[in-house]
Formats: structure tokens, C-alpha cells, sequence
């Protein structure tokens, strides 16, 4: 009896000494970000919609150029499609992606062309969105020296806004930089969620 319990202690002994392993990694990496939980809520797209439109009119009238606004079928394609994006040595990553196809949605663009240094700016514009509780959706920001693309959503409405302007030429000190800005908005119906994506969360 003795003899079994030393065995036991024994093992035991190892056991705790023995460094422990460690999880083995998921065969894929996760590379999607949470959904953007926005404030705003307007019960229908329509209503989310017109709400927008009357933000981005508050918001360029002082400056009293004229805009080119198209309400009704839109073009959109969303960003929504779950991929498996492959590398060479490195795990797979799941991401999301641009649709296959174009949708034709319910909505709105606005485009407003500005050539002065008073001008309405994409932050301007932010702003404005934050403060009436639409949220960012940092997946897909996107900016350089000439130019933005930016996301913000509503629970039913998306606002993607994209703005260009002179960036000037960092090889050229002589260069003289066009004033002014482009802002185009398109608004479309913020679709559910991708169901795949909830089935590959780790």
C-alpha cells in the first residue's frame, strides 16, 4: 500500500513540475470588428433617411452652394460578404469584403463641389453625425492626402460619405494648392448583419 501511494506522490510530483501546454491556436484568425453600436434610431429607413438629408443641408447652407441631391434607386454595393483571406506563412484570416454584385436599394447622393477655403469639411460632417448618435464604422475608413472615405450608420441607414481635394505635390515647393472640396454622400438601408458571420465568431 505504501509502495502505491510513493508511485502516486511520485507522479503527481511530475506532474506539477511538467510545464503546462498551451491551447493550441484556431486554425483561423478572426479579423472582423464588432458591428458600430449607434444612438440614432428611426424606426423606419425612410424616416433615418430624410433625417440624414435635413443634417447635411443644416450643414452646408451657410456656405450657399448649390448641391446635386438624387432620391431614389441607388447603386450600392455593400461591404458585407465574409472571406477567408489567404497568405503566405501566416494563419487565415476571416474578413469582410465587397459584395459580388451591385444592390439597387431605396436612398439618396449628394454631391456638393466647392472651390474656396470656406467650405463645409469631411470633419465637419462627422461631427455633426456623432453628435445625432450615428456611429463610425472604422472597418472602413480610409484616407490619404488627397482625399477620405468614411462610414457612419444609424440602426437603419448607412451614410457613406467620400471627399476629395488638392493634396498639393510633396516633390514641388512651388506648388500652389487648389482650394476647395468634393463631398459625396450616398444613404442606403443598413441590411442585417451577415448570419455566417455569428457562426465563425471564436
Amino acid at each position: 500500500m505504501r509502495g502505491a501511494i510513493e508511485v502516486l506522490a511520485s507522479v503527481l510530483l511530475f506532474a506539477a513540475a511538467a510545464p503546462r501546454a498551451h491551447a493550441a491556436p484556431a486554425d483561423t484568425l478572426w479579423g472582423v470588428a464588432d458591428p458600430p453600436r449607434p444612438r440614432a434610431g428611426y424606426t423606419t429607413f425612410a424616416a433615418a433617411r430624410d433625417s440624414l438629408k435635413l443634417l447635411i443641408k443644416d450643414l452646408i447652407a451657410p456656405y450657399t452652394y448649390e448641391a446635386s441631391w438624387s432620391k431614389g434607386e441607388v447603386k450600392y454595393r455593400y461591404h458585407d460578404k465574409l472571406l477567408l483571406q489567404r497568405a503566405a506563412h501566416s494563419a487565415p484570416v476571416w474578413v469582410l469584403g465587397d459584395r459580388d454584385t451591385v444592390s439597387r436599394v431605396p436612398g439618396f447622393e449628394m454631391t456638393v463641389t466647392v472651390k474656396t477655403e470656406k467650405y463645409p469639411s469631411d470633419q465637419d460632417l462627422r461631427r455633426r453625425l456623432e453628435i445625432a448618435g450615428w456611429a463610425a464604422d472604422p472597418g472602413q475608413d480610409a484616407d490619404g492626402p488627397d482625399g477620405t472615405r468614411f462610414l457612419y450608420v444609424s440602426r437603419e441607414a448607412i451614410c457613406d460619405v467620400e471627399g476629395s481635394w488638392d493634396g498639393g505635390d510633396a516633390s514641388d515647393s512651388a506648388y500652389v494648392r487648389a482650394p476647395g472640396i468634393t463631398l459625396h454622400v450616398t444613404c442606403v438601408p443598413r441590411p442585417p448583419r451577415n448570419p455566417e458571420i455569428a457562426k465563425h465568431v471564436h
